[in-house]
């Protein structure tokens, strides 16, 4: 038989049953598509970091990546996906937040806290950036009171308690370090055996970890995170509620805008005081990465890093990763 391949019969070929070998491509790209995706590890909300900004910051997003913030370990190896976005005031940028919100998007956010606008008469016309934002998202907001203690808001008809964000942090951590059997976050040693029976329960479904030796590498890089986390917890907590006005990092106390004097209008500046955002002010170089742009002689004024219960905030064991982030942020640009 002769089956030699010529160009006539090349020729043939490809004039009768091109559509059938474009199909068999396409289906093969597919099925290689299918199995790519069923295969691949894919970050859950959890393993994914999101810094927004603003309106009214700018943010230098080549100044950041995730390699960076893995080596400086300002993020654990858990986030496997990272990404900035800064919002326009184009007149979407409502919508856009909310539907960043609602699909659980979102883990800091870099808002200035700067003075409403306010019109000839003295009526506000437009919010300052941290009380704009404030008033529309505080309930995706995490509670920073430098007392632990929780805090709770009228909102409409309803009450509405925020659990306070270093509470619940010192609370993770005495699931893991002890003295004596005691829970003991800031003294006491780590309990490697809960550590890695909880790690372990965690990477049960995570395809990156097929073999014992991975798990056992990985294990040990889950005992780093977490002495990592205690002791940049404890740091940023002794900024915070400490007397130093010139600490790297501190608490910004603004007036959410509520009529509190009952005349039914809400003047400049007028409202209650609430913490729901870390001052960044203090870090002279942060103006590298973010800066305020309503203050062109000094974009580090008034800065903020707000965190949001978005995120990584849905999974406990990755809702802390902002106080690392926060001890790189003053290490790095710390004057």
């Amino acid at each position: 038989m002769d089956a030699k391949i010529t160009k006539k019969r090349l020729g043939l070929l490809l004039s009768y049953d091109w559509i059938k070998i474009v199909a068999i491509c396409v289906a093969a790209v597919a099925v290689w598509l299918v199995l790519f995706t069923t295969i691949a590890t894919k970050a859950s909300d959890g393993q994914t970091f999101e810094i927004y900004a603003y309106i009214g910051v700018r943010l230098n997003s080549g100044e950041i990546s995730l390699d960076e913030l893995h080596d400086a370990k300002a993020l654990s190896n858990d986030v496997l996906d990272f990404s900035t976005y800064s919002l326009t005031d184009d007149g979407y940028q409502d919508m856009v937040l909310q539907v960043h919100f609602s699909a659980g998007q979102g883990d800091v956010i870099f808002v200035a806290d700067t003075a409403d606008t306010v019109d000839d008469a003295g009526n506000v016309t437009a919010y300052g950036g941290l009380r704009d934002f404030l008033y529309t998202y505080q309930s995706n907001s995490l509670w920073l009171g430098t007392d632990l203690a929780d805090y709770t808001a009228t909102e409409g008809e309803y009450e509405v308690t925020y659990k306070n964000y270093f509470a619940q942090c010192e609370e993770y951590l005495n699931g893991f370090f002890f003295t004596a059997g005691q829970p003991d976050y800031e003294n006491g040693t780590l309990d490697e055996e809960i550590a890695e029976a909880r790690f372990r329960e965690r990477i049960r479904k995570d395809k990156r970890y097929k073999k014992e030796s991975e798990k056992a590498a990985a294990v040990q890089g889950e005992f780093e995170r977490l002495n990592h986390l205690r002791d940049s917890y404890l740091q940023v907590k002794e900024w915070v509620t400490g007397e130093d006005e010139n600490a790297p990092v501190r608490v910004r106390t603004c007036n959410a805008p509520a009529d509190t004097d009952g005349d039914k209008k809400i003047s400049a500046g007028e409202g209650t005081p609430v913490q729901f955002a870390f001052d960044l002010s203090n870090l002279e170089n942060i103006t590298e990465l973010a800066g305020n742009r309503a203050n062109t002689e000094n974009m580090a004024e008034g800065l903020c890093l707000v965190p949001l219960n978005t995120g990584s905030s849905s999974e406990e064991d990755m809702r802390y990763e902002t106080f690392t982030l926060l001890t790189y942020l003053a290490e790095k640009y710390d004057a």
